[in-house]
């Protein structure tokens, strides 16, 4: 392990997460895996899975990596949804996608061209003009 993550790891093990994201940034410029495993402590769960899916593409055997990797995944997958714990009960509804079971989409039938298809919009055509509009008309350019 590099000298220079000692400060980051006395910094993480004091609780002073802004401290370590101070020190961590310019080691991130040139990172290594365990630059990207103590990047992945300072930030939020979401973005701390794609550092550890960076640490692994350095270190692919990084154990550390892959324990905090493998235990976020199965928090999040036991975790509840923000909108049933952030609001009482039938104040908000819950995202559509949640209440409706998701249905294959219909097979297409291959082989059919756009002619096949009926078309999208219907299209107007014009009136034909009666004589009184065409006399209306001529009567109009004349004056």
């Amino acid at each position: 392990m590099r000298d220079e993550l000692q400060p980051v790891i006395a910094a993480l093990k004091r609780g002073d997460k802004r401290r370590a994201q101070a020190l961590l940034r310019p080691l991130l410029k040139t990172p290594t895996a365990d630059t990207l495993y103590y990047a992945s402590q300072v930030c939020k769960p979401a973005v701390a899975e794609d550092y550890l899916l960076a640490a692994l593409e350095h270190d692919p055997q990084h154990r550390k990596a892959q324990a905090r990797l493998a235990r976020l995944r199965r928090e999040a997958a036991q975790a509840v949804p923000e909108f049933i714990t952030s609001a009482p009960m039938g104040d908000v509804l819950p995202p559509p996608d949640l209440l409706v079971a998701q249905k294959p989409l219909p097979a297409v039938p291959l082989g059919l061209t756009e002619a096949d298809l009926p078309p999208l919009k219907s299209v107007r055509r014009g009136r034909p003009r009666s004589g009184l509009t065409q006399l209306g008309c001529g009567a109009a350019l004349l004056l």
